[in-house]
């Protein structure tokens, strides 16, 4: 028992780490303002002109994503992934998040990856069409969508969004289920309590056909934050995520 609370005290110490170092907080504070107040703010940037100051409240967001994307470049070097996931942690300028994806994504192309952004229930970009404006703003063939199951459905996000998109727009998809919406913390349960794909309530298969129907030939992952799947060991983990993949996306 004494060996199994340390081996959790060590995971829960390195996905902490591991998050810590990775994550692109694009706010200043990093403290997500009300809806009006980030309208307010992004119309008054967009009006703004480029003064020195601004400038230089731009710096330390350039910097933290240019450290950011090349931590990612070295683990591409040593995996040979292809992918590069982006998120938005917090409501930020349209401009700023712009201009922070474009330079991770010159700096991850040199090894031949690509940006996936994704939106999320939460956060600071909670919807596909947001996504996708953002996408092709930066350049389709550097950054593609990332569509996980789990935030489509709980975004609300219309069908015909997804059904729009071209297959070579999408540059990663993540399955995974949940429970039917409870209306809590939308982050704690995509952080701890989702499920394997086919064990809830979320209409997969119709996902599955509405991704096809895009012409989507890339990697489908099967990203299941989890609590009890944690307490698994590695391999009983894989086992049980490849089969319920399987029961949902034949391979």
């Amino acid at each position: 028992m004494a060996n199994n609370k340390y081996s959790e005290s060590v995971e829960d110490k390195a996905f902490k780490a591991l998050d810590e170092a990775l994550q692109i907080d694009f706010s200043e504070e990093g403290i997500p303002p009300s809806r009006s107040a980030q309208t307010s703010q992004a119309a008054s940037e967009a009006k703004a002109p480029d003064t020195p100051a601004k400038r230089t409240r731009q710096v330390p967001q350039d910097d933290a994503a240019r450290r950011a994307a090349e931590g990612f470049v070295r683990v591409t070097e040593v995996t040979g992934a292809g992918i590069c996931i982006a998120a938005v942690s917090s409501p930020t300028p349209r401009d700023d998040v712009i201009r922070s994806l474009r330079l991770c994504a010159d700096i991850v192309r040199e090894t031949g990856a690509r940006l996936a952004l994704e939106f999320t229930s939460y956060g600071g970009l909670t919807s596909l069409s947001e996504a996708i404006d953002l996408c092709a703003a930066v350049g389709w063939e550097r950054c593609g969508v990332l569509v996980d199951s789990l935030h489509f459905f709980r975004t609300g996000e219309p069908w015909s969004d997804l059904r729009a998109l071209d297959g070579d727009q999408i540059a990663l998809v993540h399955l995974d289920d949940a429970p039917a919406a409870t209306g809590h913390d939308s982050m704690f349960e995509s952080r701890f309590g989702r499920l394997p794909p086919g064990a809830g309530s979320l209409p997969l298969e119709d996902f599955r056909d509405a991704i096809a129907t895009t012409g989507y030939r890339g990697v489908v992952s099967a990203e299941v934050l989890s609590a009890e799947l944690r307490a698994l060991s590695p391999e009983e983990g894989a086992r049980a995520l490849i089969g319920a993949l399987r029961q949902v996306w034949p391979l």
